[in-house]
């Protein structure tokens, strides 16, 4: 439990973020993550969402890494990245980057969203390939922020399309209305959000509050008998322009 001279100055420093003129909806970060399996602690995620005012782009990264036994499965970090722009108000990835953490980086991969061509080009295991793309196709990185931003609207979208990387997938999002969560800023209604690809059992539940920009305060990825892995948040730093320069990373 926060002691009451922390949990106040994290309380202020909330509403100090609130001031923060948001560009383009969007407030970058930087935050941790405790990463749960079942009710352990098992590694812990940082994710930073930056803007670079000299090209105008945005990028998303997660840096995921195990602790213990879990450690010898992925003993590099778990790292997802995605560069965006805005354009004409909604999300254009630009570059999908993954690194699965293992030694051989056998699920490493790079993904280019070439909207001139009307294609993804995706490049791993040291080869090429060309799929097709939809104007409005998400990666994984981008889809949360996607998510995020949205809610600070008022206007869920109902499906995201998401490059997976062999195809785009279709997700859908619904509404679970709302519950209340004890965080390091104190007890914090949130909004719950349930995604999920059609024709599959697997389910990513995203809780998320006005209070924090709808920056996620817990997100689950839940399987049908299988134990729930958690993110959890644990702090957040709110960042400037300069702060959040790509470069500065």
């Amino acid at each position: 439990m926060l002691r009451p001279l922390l949990l106040g100055s994290a309380i202020l420093a909330c509403a100090a973020s609130l001031a923060q003129p948001a560009r383009d909806g969007l407030f970058p970060y930087r935050a941790v993550y405790g990463l749960h399996y079942g009710d352990k602690r098992v590694g812990e995620s940082v994710f930073v969402l930056s803007y670079d005012s000299t090209t105008g782009h945005y990028a998303f990264e997660t840096h995921s890494e195990l602790r213990g036994l879990l450690r010898f499965t992925s003993p590099r970090p778990v790292i997802e990245r995605s560069e965006f722009a805005i354009v004409e108000n909604q999300i254009r990835p630009l570059a999908f980057t993954y690194q699965d953490g293992s030694r051989r980086g056998g699920s490493d991969l790079f993904v280019r969203f070439d909207r001139e061509s009307g294609h993804l080009i995706v490049e791993r295991d040291g080869m090429s390939e060309k799929l097709p793309l939809i104007p409005d196709a998400l990666d994984r990185a981008s889809a949360r922020v996607a998510l995020m931003r949205e809610l600070g609207r008022s206007q869920l979208t109902s499906s995201y399309g998401i490059a997976d990387p062999d195809v785009i997938r279709t997700y859908d999002n619904r509404n679970e209305g709302t519950e209340t969560l004890t965080t390091p800023f104190g007890k914090l209604t949130a909004q719950k959000i349930s995604q999920q690809r059609r024709e599959s059992s697997r389910r990513t539940v995203t809780w998320a509050a006005r209070e924090l920009h709808f920056l996620p305060i817990r997100v689950e990825q839940r399987r049908e008998g299988h134990t729930p892995v958690a993110f959890v948040l644990e702090s957040v730093e709110w960042l400037t322009d300069a702060e959040g320069r790509e470069d500065s990373h």
